[in-house]
Protein backbone atom coordinates (compact mmCIF):
# COMPACT_ATOMS: atom_id res chain seq x y z
CA UNK A 1 0.00 0.00 0.00
CA UNK A 2 2.83 2.61 0.17
CA UNK A 3 2.63 3.44 4.20
CA UNK A 4 5.30 2.72 6.77
CA UNK A 5 4.80 0.08 8.69
CA UNK A 6 6.13 2.56 11.26
CA UNK A 7 4.06 5.63 11.16
CA UNK A 8 1.02 3.63 9.36
CA UNK A 9 -0.66 1.31 11.14
CA UNK A 10 -3.65 -0.72 9.69
CA UNK A 11 -5.44 -0.54 13.21
CA UNK A 12 -4.82 3.50 13.27
CA UNK A 13 -7.26 3.47 10.34
CA UNK A 14 -10.37 2.70 12.12
CA UNK A 15 -12.21 5.27 13.79
CA UNK A 16 -12.96 4.12 17.67
CA UNK A 17 -14.11 7.69 18.73
CA UNK A 18 -16.23 10.13 16.54
CA UNK A 19 -15.69 13.83 16.74
CA UNK A 20 -18.77 15.52 18.70
CA UNK A 21 -19.04 19.41 18.32
CA UNK A 22 -19.78 21.40 21.56
CA UNK A 23 -23.45 22.48 21.67
CA UNK A 24 -21.96 26.52 21.19
CA UNK A 25 -21.27 24.70 16.91
CA UNK A 26 -24.59 23.19 17.11
CA UNK A 27 -27.38 25.15 18.90
CA UNK A 28 -30.81 25.02 18.68
CA UNK A 29 -32.91 26.45 16.35
CA UNK A 30 -35.68 28.73 18.15
CA UNK A 31 -38.75 27.62 15.68
CA UNK A 32 -42.05 29.80 15.87
CA UNK A 33 -41.31 31.20 19.49
CA UNK A 34 -42.65 27.96 21.72
CA UNK A 35 -40.63 24.99 19.94
CA UNK A 36 -37.05 24.52 19.40
CA UNK A 37 -35.58 22.35 16.49
CA UNK A 38 -31.74 20.73 16.90
CA UNK A 39 -28.90 21.53 14.15
CA UNK A 40 -28.39 18.68 11.76
CA UNK A 41 -25.46 17.16 13.14
CA UNK A 42 -27.33 16.46 16.52
CA UNK A 43 -29.98 14.61 14.43
CA UNK A 44 -27.15 12.96 12.63
CA UNK A 45 -25.65 11.92 16.20
CA UNK A 46 -29.02 11.07 17.28
CA UNK A 47 -29.09 9.11 14.65
CA UNK A 48 -25.92 7.29 14.71
CA UNK A 49 -26.36 6.20 18.70
CA UNK A 50 -29.95 4.75 17.95
CA UNK A 51 -28.54 2.61 15.14
CA UNK A 52 -25.71 1.29 17.06
CA UNK A 53 -27.97 0.88 20.09
CA UNK A 54 -29.95 -1.72 17.51
CA UNK A 55 -26.42 -3.57 16.16
CA UNK A 56 -25.86 -4.14 19.95
CA UNK A 57 -29.20 -5.41 20.70
CA UNK A 58 -29.50 -7.51 17.94
CA UNK A 59 -26.21 -8.95 18.61
CA UNK A 60 -27.55 -9.93 22.08
CA UNK A 61 -30.61 -10.48 21.75
CA UNK A 62 -29.09 -13.74 18.34
CA UNK A 63 -31.12 -11.96 15.72
CA UNK A 64 -29.77 -13.39 12.43
CA UNK A 65 -26.49 -12.38 11.23
CA UNK A 66 -28.27 -10.59 7.49
CA UNK A 67 -30.07 -8.26 9.45
CA UNK A 68 -27.45 -7.39 12.21
CA UNK A 69 -25.54 -6.83 9.45
CA UNK A 70 -28.20 -4.29 7.90
CA UNK A 71 -27.93 -2.66 11.04
CA UNK A 72 -24.56 -2.68 10.87
CA UNK A 73 -24.35 -0.95 7.21
CA UNK A 74 -27.07 1.84 8.22
CA UNK A 75 -24.50 3.02 11.29
CA UNK A 76 -21.50 2.97 8.26
CA UNK A 77 -23.55 5.26 6.29
CA UNK A 78 -24.51 7.34 9.55
CA UNK A 79 -21.22 7.52 10.19
CA UNK A 80 -20.08 8.60 6.75
CA UNK A 81 -22.49 11.17 5.90
CA UNK A 82 -22.13 12.19 9.43
CA UNK A 83 -18.28 13.17 8.56
CA UNK A 84 -18.86 14.02 4.83
CA UNK A 85 -22.39 14.16 2.74
CA UNK A 86 -21.11 14.83 -0.27
CA UNK A 87 -19.53 11.02 -0.89
CA UNK A 88 -18.93 9.95 -4.61
CA UNK A 89 -21.43 7.33 -5.07
CA UNK A 90 -23.30 7.38 -1.93
CA UNK A 91 -26.79 9.39 -1.63
CA UNK A 92 -26.38 11.74 0.82
CA UNK A 93 -28.79 12.17 3.55
CA UNK A 94 -31.44 14.82 3.47
CA UNK A 95 -34.33 16.29 5.19
CA UNK A 96 -38.21 15.35 4.03
CA UNK A 97 -37.90 18.61 2.07
CA UNK A 98 -35.03 17.30 0.75
CA UNK A 99 -32.54 19.82 1.62
CA UNK A 100 -29.26 17.98 2.31
CA UNK A 101 -28.06 17.31 6.04
CA UNK A 102 -25.36 19.08 7.18
CA UNK A 103 -21.98 17.84 7.98
CA UNK A 104 -18.93 18.21 9.91
CA UNK A 105 -16.98 19.02 6.95
CA UNK A 106 -18.99 20.11 4.27
CA UNK A 107 -18.21 23.31 1.71
CA UNK A 108 -21.59 24.87 2.59
CA UNK A 109 -21.56 24.72 6.36
CA UNK A 110 -19.56 27.84 8.40
CA UNK A 111 -15.45 27.30 9.30
CA UNK A 112 -16.69 26.62 13.07
CA UNK A 113 -18.16 23.33 11.55
CA UNK A 114 -15.28 22.31 9.56
CA UNK A 115 -13.09 20.18 11.62
CA UNK A 116 -10.12 18.09 10.73
CA UNK A 117 -10.99 14.73 11.15
CA UNK A 118 -9.06 11.20 9.84
CA UNK A 119 -9.16 10.56 6.53
CA UNK A 120 -10.34 7.50 7.12
CA UNK A 121 -13.77 7.15 5.62
CA UNK A 122 -13.57 3.71 4.69
CA UNK A 123 -16.04 2.60 6.94
CA UNK A 124 -16.36 -1.21 6.09
CA UNK A 125 -15.50 -2.29 9.50
CA UNK A 126 -17.06 0.30 11.53
CA UNK A 127 -18.72 -0.33 14.66
CA UNK A 128 -19.16 2.22 17.57
CA UNK A 129 -19.86 1.13 20.76
CA UNK A 130 -18.23 0.66 23.95
CA UNK A 131 -19.02 -2.55 24.84
CA UNK A 132 -17.51 -4.83 22.18
CA UNK A 133 -19.82 -8.17 21.04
Amino acid sequence: MGLSPEFARPEWMIMTVLPIPPLAVRPSIQMDGSSTGEDDLTHKLFAIIKTNADVYRCAQDGTPAHLIQQHEQLLQYHVATYMDNDIAGQPPAAHKNGRPVSDLCGTGNPPAKCFIYAACMCASDMLITDTPY
